[in-house]
């Protein structure tokens, strides 16, 4: 199974070379977080909308970068 992870590694198919890894090494792989839908409201009058994410700072995240915001260190 390892072969074959990384002639799927070497081919760019990532999904394939994921599921040989997690058959190779089972308890190495860590396993993916499931993703949810977020519903973003807004008190402004923004029209809501769902975005998809893992957990709510990430969802957080994808809203503001959705609606044109971005955040970054203060230097």
């Amino acid at each position: 199974f390892a072969f074959y992870c990384a002639q799927a590694l070497l081919a760019g198919e990532t999904p394939t070379a994921l599921e040989f890894a997690n058959k190779a090494l089972p308890q190495v792989v860590p396993s993916q977080p499931e993703e949810s839908t977020w519903q973003v409201k807004s008190e402004n009058g923004c029209e809501p909308f769902d975005v998809t994410a893992v957990n709510q700072e990430e969802a957080l995240r994808d809203a503001l970068f959705a609606i044109g915001w971005s955040v970054s260190p203060k230097t």
